[in-house]
């Protein structure tokens, strides 16, 4: 997927420095320029507090992003901790994230995806460089998500039970999956409600097994709960 019409990103991440570093190239490839100096940029914005991030903050942000940038071409806000924005504020970011200025890129960064709306994250392009460093193509995860897609509960339950066989393995698949589904969020595709849903659902399950929950308990809950998609590769 191009990224040259897109304006609204996510960075997961649980590094900060590499988080603002990815931000900054996002900004400086829209601008067709290298090195600069963001941190000391009159169009490089970055939205944090020490607390919460409330409403008040994103009105007055609003405000300022349809003003024309003082440089560049294009102008970037960047939240480095988006998991402080209060629910209120994500709902108001909502419209301006699916149609931010044209002038304008909106980079929200994070180590705690489940802190946000999935509306929130189904507006944006998600790079995830963990997963990305770490993934290979898959074809199994691939194809299980395929014939999952229609079967009933029992079989699903049957379907789970080869990745269920330790924590690792379970992971392993976890991992994967997640990174499947949110390529596919990035992708032109109808049902981006539903996949951001399997991704929250996912990283929910990854943080279950994190705390030695059960391996069964918590692919069984995940596998019965996934929304029915149907996939076009």
């Amino acid at each position: 997927m191009s990224t040259e019409m897109i304006n609204s990103y996510l960075i997961i991440s649980g590094d900060r420095e590499k988080a603002s570093l990815s931000a900054s190239k996002i900004w400086q490839e829209k601008n067709n320029r290298q090195g600069i100096d963001y941190l000391n940029h009159p169009d490089f914005i970055i939205l944090e507090s020490q607390t919460s991030i409330g409403i008040g903050k994103i009105r007055e942000l609003k405000t300022q992003i349809w003003k024309n940038p003082f440089i560049l071409k294009f102008r970037a806000v960047y939240v480095p901790m988006a998991e402080k924005l209060t629910q209120a504020s994500q709902n108001a970011l909502l419209k301006t994230l699916e149609e931010p200025p044209a002038h304008t890129i909106i980079i929200l960064a994070t180590a705690k995806p489940l802190n946000l709306l999935e509306t929130v994250i189904s507006r944006c392009l998600i790079i995830n460089s963990s997963l990305k460093s770490a993934f290979e193509k898959n074809e199994s995860i691939i194809q299980f998500w395929q014939e999952i897609s229609g079967q009933n509960p029992g079989q699903r339950l049957l379907a789970i039970e080869k990745f269920s066989q330790n924590q690792e393995s379970a992971k392993n698949f976890l991992e994967q999956s997640l990174f499947f589904w949110q390529e596919k969020l990035n992708q032109k595709i109808s049902g981006k409600k539903n996949i951001a849903t399997n991704c929250r659902l996912l990283s929910q399950a990854i943080g279950q097994l994190e705390k030695n929950c059960q391996t069964q308990l918590v692919l069984g809950n995940l596998i019965l709960n996934v929304s029915n998609i149907k996939l076009v590769l």
